[in-house]
């Protein structure tokens, strides 16, 4: 999980949203996320979220029919405030008893804003990286940048453009030592709440299970198609429906994936209690 992350640039957090739901929530309807399973056949992934007294995740726990054996046990930490400040990942080899500290991250807040964040890699290889985020007037995310963690130095940024709805309508990429240019990506959104807005204010900074492409998370309803230009050699495009249970909660996702020769069919299905 952690290399899918650095792929992504250590984009890791998002703004919290109200609901995972089509319409406002009866009064009379209390869910939660209890199991979120994505992916298709070749490749499926299993996440169980864990809750406190007062409702707020303070764990998951991963595991996928590629790694027979193995599972990972995320550990979610709050400050005082409520805010999420840390979050380590343990791997547990089942059949070994062998246990790895893959992954720890801390949140630095500013003005209440996540303004940094520190990922180390299995301390063992002492691996680690910075990400620092900058937001605009409207206080949404405007630029995510990750530091490179030989020399501290700039490893590569995201800046992120919204519509007046607060989705992200387009997000560019910048790599290293090609400041001036990366890769441009575009996307349209319905008029539903976000999908993982449930589970609150960390999935964006914190979360690595999200099958979708993460900057999305920041935006305030479901994303219906997300266009890649020529990223991958070609028109690349992904596109999503939404299915919805009886109390109106989002009950499956289904991607249909042109890239790489596509196209391919991708689903995500959650489970409440």
């Amino acid at each position: 999980m952690s290399t899918r992350r650095l792929l992504l640039f250590v984009l890791t957090i998002l703004i919290y949203f109200t609901a995972c739901k089509k319409d406002a929530l009866p009064g009379n309807v209390n869910k939660r996320i209890q199991k979120i399973v994505s992916g298709n056949a070749d490749s499926i992934f299993y996440v169980s979220f864990h809750y406190d007294a007062g409702n707020r995740v303070t764990g998951y726990t991963s595991t996928n029919n590629t790694n027979i054996g193995y599972r990972w046990e995320t550990t979610l930490r709050n400050d005082v405030l409520g805010r999420p400040v840390s979050l380590q990942t343990i791997r547990y080899n089942d059949q070994t008893r062998d246990t790895l500290i893959a992954e720890t991250d801390s949140l630095i807040y500013q003005n209440n804003h996540v303004v940094k964040k520190l990922s180390y890699y299995n301390p063992s290889h002492s691996y680690y990286t910075v990400a620092t985020y900058g937001y605009n007037a409207q206080e949404n995310l405007l630029v995510d940048s990750s530091m490179y963690w030989v020399d501290n130095s700039l490893w590569g940024y995201t800046g992120f453009s919204y519509d007046a709805n607060e989705n992200i309508t387009q997000w560019e990429y910048f790599p290293k030592k090609e400041l001036t240019g990366g890769y441009t990506v575009a996307a349209t959104y319905n008029n539903t709440p976000n999908a993982y807005g449930m589970l609150g204010n960390w999935v964006y900074f914190l979360g690595n299970f999200v099958p979708t492409d993460i900057p999305v998370l920041l935006s305030k309803y479901n994303v219906t198609k997300i266009d890649y230009g020529l990223l991958y050699g070609g028109s690349n495009t992904q596109s999503y429906k939404y299915e919805y249970d009886q109390d109106g909660f989002i009950y499956k996702i289904i991607v249909t994936i042109n890239t790489y020769g596509g196209p391919y069919i991708s689903g995500t299905t959650f489970y409440y209690e």
